[in-house]
C-alpha cells in the first residue's frame, strides 16, 4: 500500500496536499529511467535544450499568482518575500543560464609550448557527466533549486530531484513546470521520500551529487557516497556575521540587520545571526533596531501586510526558544521577543528576537540556528570583529556596514567567507550569475556562476599526434641516444638563459633529424 507524506501549513496547520512516498525499490527504477533517458537527452542539440527551457522566465510571470500563494502556504513565507527570494531569482536563473551555456561547449585548445614542435597538440571540450541526484532544503524551496536543474538540464544531463520533506508540494511543482515546458519526463524525475530514501538515493552510483541542508544530513550524504567516489558538492547554510562600524549609516545597517536576521523568519542559508557592532555607537544601533521591530507585522504569511510569518516546524520553533532563554541566562539582555504565540490556536509563530551583549561563546553565535534572532556582540574596534567574525566554523556569507568603501573592500579581503557583502545583506544567496562558495562547515565545493556547469560535465582532453613521418623519441627502444636527447631537453625546457638554450637546441638536433621512419 502506497504512503503518503502530509505537507501542512506552518502557519494554520491547514493541509497544503499530499505527496506520494517513493520506496527504495521505487527510486532505483527511477534512476534507472533517467540513465536511460540520458543519451537521448545529451544528444539533443544545444539550441534545442536552450529553446525549451528559457521560456520558464514568461511561464514563471504568468503563474506569479497562484505560485507565491503556493510558496508562501507551504514554506511560511510572506507573500511579497516569495517574490523577491524565489521566484525573481529564479527568473534572472533562466535568464543567465540560458545565455551562458552557449559558450559551454565551444571546443577550447591548449598551449603545449616545446612539444607542438614535434606536432603534438591538445584540445578542450566539455561533456554532460550523466545523471545528477539533488536534494534541496526547505530554506530556499523554489529558486534554489531552480538555479540547479536549470543548469544541469543545459548541460545535457538528466536529474533526480529530492526535495525536502516538509515542502514535497513545492518540489512537485517545480517538476511539473519543467514537463509543461518540454522537458522529457524522465529528464527530470521527483524523488519524494522519507530520510531513509535520500539516503538510498545518494548510495546509487548516480555521476554528480549537489546536496543543499543541514551539515548532519550532509554528513550521511558523504558517506552514503563515498564507497562509490561519487563527487558531492554541498552548501549547508551557516551561522552568518555582519559588521557595523562606527562610520556605518545607522538607518540603513539597522534595516538591513532586520531583513537580514528577520527575512523567511531568520531561516534562510544566508540569514545574519552574529552582528557585531563597535561599542561607541551599540547603544544607538540596539535602539534604532528595537523601534524598527516594534513597526514589523506578524501574522499569516499568505494575507497581504505580513512582514513575518511562521516558522517551518514546532521542532526548530522549540530549539530557538531553549537557545534564546539559555544565553539570556548566560548574560545577554533581552531587548525584545524571546517567546513563541499562535494566532487563535494555530501556526509557528515566534516573536523576533532581538539580544543585547551576547556573551562571545553563547551557542547561538557558533551553530546553525533557525529562526528570527539577532544577536549584536560589543566589539572594540574592526580588527575585534574581523577575529570575531572568522571565529566560526561556519564561512557561507558575511557583510561589512561602513561609510568608506575602501575600508569595507580591505576587511573584505581578511573575512574568510565564501560571500563578502558590503552595505548588503542576506541577498548575494541568492544570484544565480555570482558565485556561492561554501567554506569550512559550510559545505563543499560553489554553486552559480558560469563555472556551475562544471559541476555537470567533465573536461574532455583530447591529445593529437600530428606528425606522421616519425616515431616518438621517448618510446621503445631505450638506447644512449635517447636518453641524452632527454637530457638535452631537460636543460632546453628547464634553463632560463638564451644562449643556453640554443646550446641544448644544438645538441637535440641530430636526435630529430635521426627519428626513425615509421
Amino acid at each position: 500500500m502506497a504512503e503518503y507524506t502530509k505537507s501542512i501549513d506552518p502557519s494554520t496547520f491547514n493541509k497544503v496536499d499530499r505527496q506520494k512516498l517513493l520506496s527504495k525499490e521505487e527510486t532505483f527504477a527511477c534512476f534507472k529511467r533517467a540513465k536511460l533517458a540520458f543519451p537521448e537527452w545529451r544528444e539533443t542539440p544545444l539550441a534545442t535544450r536552450i529553446q525549451i527551457l528559457q521560456r520558464l522566465s514568461k511561464y514563471l510571470v504568468e503563474i506569479n499568482e497562484a505560485l507565491s500563494l503556493l510558496i508562501s502556504t507551504e514554506s511560511g513565507k510572506p507573500r511579497v518575500e516569495c517574490f523577491y527570494t524565489e521566484i525573481i531569482p529564479a527568473i534572472e536563473a533562466t535568464n543567465f543560464y540560458c545565455k551562458a551555456v552557449k559558450s559551454l561547449f565551444k571546443p577550447s585548445t591548449a598551449s603545449l609550448g616545446f612539444w607542438e614542435n614535434l606536432g603534438r597538440f591538445s584540445s578542450y571540450t566539455q561533456t554532460p557527466k550523466g545523471v545528477v541526484a539533488l536534494f534541496s532544503h526547505w530554506s530556499s524551496p523554489f529558486s534554489l533549486p531552480i538555479s540547479l536543474i536549470l543548469p544541469a538540464l543545459l548541460s545535457g544531463c538528466t536529474v533526480l530531484y529530492k526535495p525536502s520533506e516538509r515542502t514535497p508540494v513545492i518540489g512537485n511543482r517545480i517538476c511539473e513546470l519543467f514537463h509543461t515546458l518540454g522537458v522529457p519526463k524522465d529528464a527530470l524525475i521527483l524523488i519524494s521520500g522519507t530520510e531513509e530514501v535520500g539516503r538510498y538515493l545518494a548510495g546509487l552510483p548516480v555521476d554528480q551529487i549537489l546536496f543543499l541542508g543541514h551539515p548532519d544530513s550532509a554528513h550521511e550524504v558523504l558517506k552514503e557516497a563515498s564507497p562509490l567516489l561519487t563527487p558531492v558538492t554541498a552548501i549547508t547554510g551557516g551561522n552568518d556575521a555582519m559588521i557595523v562600524l562606527e562610520d556605518a549609516d545607522i538607518d540603513m545597517a539597522t534595516s538591513g540587520a532586520l531583513w537580514g536576521a528577520f527575512h523567511h523568519m531568520g531561516q534562510s542559508f544566508g540569514s545574519v545571526k552574529r552582528c557585531y557592532v563597535v561599542k561607541s555607537i551599540a547603544e544607538k544601533f540596539r535602539n534604532k533596531c528595537k523601534g524598527k521591530i516594534y513597526r514589523l507585522q506578524q501574522g499569516v504569511p499568505h494575507q497581504w501586510g505580513t512582514d513575518l510569518g511562521a516558522m517551518i516546524s514546532e521542532k526548530h520553533l522549540k530549539r530557538l526558544d531553549q537557545m534564546i532563554k539559555k544565553t539570556i541566562q548566560e548574560g545577554a539582555e533581552l531587548v525584545l521577543g524571546g517567546n513563541k504565540f499562535d494566532i487563535r490556536g494555530y501556526g509557528y509563530f515566534y516573536k523576533p528576537t532581538l539580544l543585547y551583549n551576547v556573551p562571545p561563546e553563547s551557542a547561538l553565535l557558533h551553530e546553525i540556528v533557525y529562526g528570527p534572532i539577532l544577536n549584536i556582540v560589543l566589539v572594540e574596534n574592526e580588527e575585534e570583529a574581523i577575529r570575531r567574525t572568522n571565529d566560526s566554523d561556519f564561512a557561507l556569507t558575511a557583510s561589512i556596514w561602513t561609510g568608506n568603501l575602501s575600508r569595507g573592500r580591505k576587511i573584505a579581503q581578511q573575512l574568510e567567507y565564501g560571500t563578502v557583502m558590503i552595505n548588503e545583506v542576506a541577498y548575494a544567496p541568492n544570484l544565480a550569475s555570482a558565485r556561492l562558495s561554501a567554506l569550512k562547515s559550510s559545505g563543499i565545493g560553489a554553486i552559480h556562476g558560469k563555472e556551475v556547469f562544471q559541476e555537470f560535465t567533465y573536461t574532455k582532453h583530447l591529445h593529437e599526434n600530428r606528425n606522421r613521418e616519425h616515431k616518438a623519441l621517448w618510446w621503445f627502444p631505450y638506447d644512449q641516444r635517447t636518453y641524452a636527447f632527454g637530457q638535452s631537453l631537460a636543460g632546453y625546457l628547464g634553463i632560463p638563459s638564451l644562449r643556453k638554450k640554443i646550446s641544448y637546441l644544438w645538441k637535440m638536433l641530430p636526435s630529430l633529424f635521426h627519428e626513425e621512419k615509421r
